[in-house]
Parts: C-alpha cells; sequence; structure tokens
C-alpha cells in the first residue's frame, strides 16, 4: 500500500509541475534561452561556432536528443518535468519525509523548476550527495562531477578538487577517470566540430567580462556568506564531504547573487542539513504538504489564466500560456519583422522569442549580454554590428538601458546614439543607420 501512495503522490507531482510551468508561472528568458540552445543542435547548427553560450554544452545535448521527434516546447518542458520528478525521488530516498519541507521552497519565494541548466544542475548535486551517502561506484561519482562540470564548468571546477582532496589515493584514480572520460568525448566533439577555439573564449576567457559586467553585492550576496561561514564551522566541526561539497556548489551564486541563485544554494544546503539531522520540523509531512498546497493556491489564484487564449497560435509556444496583451504584442512585432524582410537585429534579450516563432536561423547576434561574447566581447559586438548592411534595422528595447540591466550596454548606447530613430512598436524603439 505504501508503495502504490509514493507512485500515486510522483505521478501527481508530475503532472502538477508539468501544468504549473506551462500554464500557471511566467515564461522567462531563462526558459526561453535554454529551450533555443537545444532546438539550436536540433537543426544542425553548432554550439559556440554557429551561435553563443557561455556554458558547457551536456544539458543542451540531453535535452535535444527527445527534441528531434517533436522540437515544440512542450517536448521541452515534458523533459523538465522528469528531471523535476527524480528530484523530489533522489531527495526523498535522502532525507524521507523532510522532502515535503522542500516542495514549497520550489515555488516560493519564485518558482525555480522552469526548464533551465541551474535546476538540472541542483538535481545532479543531489544525486551526487546521494551516491556518497550510499559509498556507490567511484567511477559513476567521478561520471557525475563529469556531468556538473559538462553543464556549467564553473561549478565543476570546484567539486572535482573537492572529492580528490577528500578521499584516498585508489578512489582518486577511479574518480579521476569517471571524470576525464565524458570530458574526452566531448574533446573530440570539438576537435571535430572545429569549435574549440570559440569554446575556450566564449566559457572561459569570457568569463572576466561576464564578472565584470554582472557582479551584484547585494543583500543575497550577505546571505551566501552567512551559509558559508555556517558550512565552514560545520567542515571543522564535523569533516563531512557533504560540506565540502556545498562549499564548491556556493559557486553557482557567484556573481550575480540573486534570489534565484540563491534560493537553488539555499535548497541543496536545506538538504544536506537535513540529511544530517541538523533541523528538526516536527511533522514535516503536515507542514510541508499544507504550505505546498497554500502557495500552489496563491500562485493559481493570482495567475491570469484564460482558456480561451490556450493553446495560442504561436508557432513552437503553442503550450505555453501567454496572455492576450502578449499574443498580440507578439503578432505586430512579427508583422514589422516581415516587413523588414527580416533583417532585424533586436538590442535587447528577446531575440530568440521572436526568431524561434519566425522559423528564423539563430546566430551570435541574438544573445548579447554582458559577457556572452567571449573575451573583449563589447567592442567585438559593436565592431560586427557596425559591418551590417544599411537594410538592417535594429529593434531597441525601451528598458533595457541601465545598471542591472542584461544587455551589453556599450552597444545599446551606441545604436540609440548614432543611428536614426524610424518608429515604435509595442516595448521597441526602431532605429536605422
Amino acid at each position: 500500500m505504501k508503495k502504490i501512495y509514493k507512485y500515486l503522490l510522483f505521478i501527481f507531482l508530475f503532472i502538477f509541475f508539468l501544468v504549473f510551468n506551462l500554464t500557471v508561472s511566467q515564461l522567462t528568458l531563462d526558459e526561453i534561452w535554454s529551450y533555443g540552445f537545444s532546438y539550436n543542435i536540433v537543426n544542425g547548427l553548432i554550439p559556440y561556432k554557429d551561435f553563443n553560450m557561455v556554458i558547457t554544452p551536456f544539458y543542451s545535448i540531453l535535452m535535444a536528443i527527445p527534441m528531434y521527434i517533436n522540437n515544440n516546447l512542450l517536448v521541452f518542458h515534458i523533459e523538465n518535468t522528469i528531471i523535476i520528478t527524480l528530484f523530489v525521488f533522489i531527495t526523498y530516498k535522502l532525507i524521507k519525509e523532510k522532502v515535503f519541507l522542500i516542495l514549497p521552497i520550489l515555488i516560493f519565494p519564485l518558482n525555480i523548476t522552469f526548464p533551465n541548466y541551474n535546476f538540472f544542475i541542483l538535481f545532479l548535486f543531489i544525486l551526487l550527495i546521494y551516491l556518497e551517502k550510499n559509498n556507490k561506484s567511484d567511477l559513476l561519482i567521478g561520471i557525475i562531477i563529469s556531468l556538473i562540470f559538462l553543464t556549467k564548468q564553473s561549478i565543476g571546477l570546484f567539486l572535482i578538487p573537492v572529492s580528490l582532496y577528500y578521499i584516498g589515493k585508489k578512489k582518486n584514480l577511479k574518480r579521476f577517470i569517471g571524470f576525464i572520460i565524458p570530458n574526452i568525448i566531448f574533446i573530440i566533439y570539438l576537435l571535430i566540430t572545429n569549435s574549440y577555439k570559440e569554446f575556450i573564449n566564449l566559457c572561459f576567457l569570457g568569463l572576466l567580462d561576464f564578472g565584470k559586467g554582472n557582479s551584484n553585492f547585494n543583500i543575497f550576496f550577505i546571505f551566501t556568506i552567512l551559509l558559508v561561514l555556517l558550512i565552514l564551522y560545520l567542515v571543522k566541526k564535523h569533516k563531512k564531504i557533504d560540506y565540502y561539497y556545498l562549499l564548491g556548489f556556493t559557486s553557482i551564486c557567484i556573481p550575480l547573487f540573486d534570489l534565484y541563485h540563491f534560493m537553488i544554494y539555499l535548497i541543496a544546503c536545506l538538504i544536506v542539513f537535513y540529511k544530517n539531522d541538523l533541523l528538526y520540523i516536527f511533522k514535516p509531512r503536515l507542514v510541508g504538504i499544507s504550505l505546498f498546497i497554500g502557495l500552489a493556491f496563491i500562485h493559481i489564484t493570482k495567475s491570469n489564466f484564460n482558456t480561451k487564449y490556450y493553446p495560442n497560435e504561436l508557432n513552437l509556444f503553442e503550450y505555453r500560456y501567454i496572455e492576450k496583451k502578449g499574443i498580440d504584442n507578439t503578432n505586430k512585432v512579427l508583422n514589422y519583422m516581415n516587413k523588414y524582410n527580416n533583417k532585424v537585429m533586436f538590442i535587447g534579450p528577446s531575440a530568440y522569442f521572436y526568431k524561434l516563432i519566425n522559423n528564423q536561423k539563430i546566430t551570435d547576434l541574438d544573445l548579447i549580454n554582458t559577457g556572452n561574447y567571449g573575451y573583449n566581447g563589447s567592442n567585438r559586438l559593436l565592431k560586427k554590428v557596425k559591418s551590417l548592411d544599411k537594410e538592417y534595422v535594429f529593434f531597441v528595447e525601451k528598458d533595457e538601458l541601465g545598471l542591472g540591466k542584461q544587455t551589453d550596454q556599450k552597444l545599446y548606447k551606441y545604436i540609440i546614439k548614432k543611428y536614426q530613430k524610424i518608429g515604435e512598436i509595442g516595448n521597441f524603439i526602431i532605429y536605422k543607420k
């Protein structure tokens, strides 16, 4: 009977998170970009060479595999929901009924379960903690750390030294072999596609520009430091590998230190703390389920979901709920794009959304966030934009200028200063050389 109950619970969670992320939560840029990277791969584009991304590509490649059957965003969400359900399953294996205390934090104060590589890294990290707890194969542990590195290099670089430092020499060799095998395959891929130079520039050299342009010292920076101090105390007192791993996992907050990345880190900390009985909550199932249902109810009642506009008619995004106003604005922008024979560059973060819907090929001019163009990226990006022919028009997003905005500020200021304003549409001002 207990097994049936567990299976029913996981089926419910699968349905809930699929519906929640498709219809209740807001469409985010990270969701669009993550989907877009996998969509690009399915359509034969080579990461780093044909389009720019500043992370290692395992998540994008993994998520692309089922999309060869159907590349609709719905498929991407189904894959993501499988990952969420596996995450809850592994967490249950680690901390039993205390998993119910984790569920509310997945959707409050913000939803962190939308499709993105950071949540996938959290899943891999908790899987790593589970493997360590149960003394699983060192080769397998090395492979998992390798997959974390191949999903986001800045985190994997911190975790492999932790693992090798903590374990004896015989185990070290097996873990190192497990780590190196997937990376050898990836190096071969870079050589075959002749994209290794672009990879090094975007994923390593470009980190200097990314850090300078996106550093954010705020309240979440302080919260992160407080957690690190607590973990350092636990390392000194208990010397458990869990706490060493948590120290390495702190890198997920760097350099943005925003609420989203802090929540990912906080959940990892709470699961490890619960696993080691550092926190005690009376009747965790009752407390967790009550909070989860209450928060889910608040999200649902606050959402503007209207069955009249679901599914919609936007290519690839039919099953992702978008309000009528958003659909109307999108269609207006698409009409303007066609008016200019699609010789349009977006100065802002929305290019992927409109070009995916319009069945246009993505290029490295469609993600122009600060730090996303490699070393000395701002100057290289500006030079490339200047070389575009005079038929191009530039859709400049009105609210992307200023401190804390993602769009490359040097390019943004150049366009509005040097080019001629020829019109407006929605949230865009249109400029031309």
